[in-house]
């Protein structure tokens, strides 16, 4: 077989990248905002290598958590029980900016995508989470830091 046929061939299996292997030099501090404890312990358990992990179950304990420490990037719930994740975000970036924000739901309607996108957020993870398209945003939060 032609080398550029087992490069594609190896290209095109699915398989879970490291940010080590993304060339970031250091750990990413993210926070995620989430109330299902399911959830919060399949991503813990999934990037618990390649990140610094806090968890925040609820809006209010994720809006404490964002003032109080520094975060590369915040991976936001929108359907949280004690407040809305929307407002959340738009708070949070009122507070900061440029934080680094990626919505993180099971609503997989495209109106709630745009509106979260057009309040600031840097993108989207759909649950059932992938793992590589976490790390994908992970990379890119800190990306500008280890130029």
């Amino acid at each position: 077989m032609s080398r550029l046929k087992t490069e594609f061939r190896e290209k095109s299996t699915r398989r879970v990248f490291t940010l080590d292997e993304y060339g970031v030099p250091r750990r990413a501090r993210a926070l995620l905002v989430e109330d299902d404890r399911t959830t919060r312990r399949l991503v813990r358990a999934s990037l618990g290598d390649d990140c610094d992990l806090l968890v925040a179950g609820s809006a209010s304990l994720g809006a404490t958590m964002f003032r109080k420490s520094m975060h590369d990037i915040v991976f936001l719930d929108l359907g949280l029980p004690d407040g809305s994740g929307y407002n959340l975000l738009k708070w949070m970036l009122n507070v900061d900016p440029e934080a680094f924000v990626v919505i993180f739901t099971g609503d997989d309607t495209t109106k709630m995508f745009m509106s979260a996108i057009e309040a600031g957020a840097k993108g989207y993870v759909t649950k059932p989470f992938d793992r590589n398209k976490m790390l994908f945003f992970l990379r890119k939060s800190v990306d500008g830091l280890s130029s």
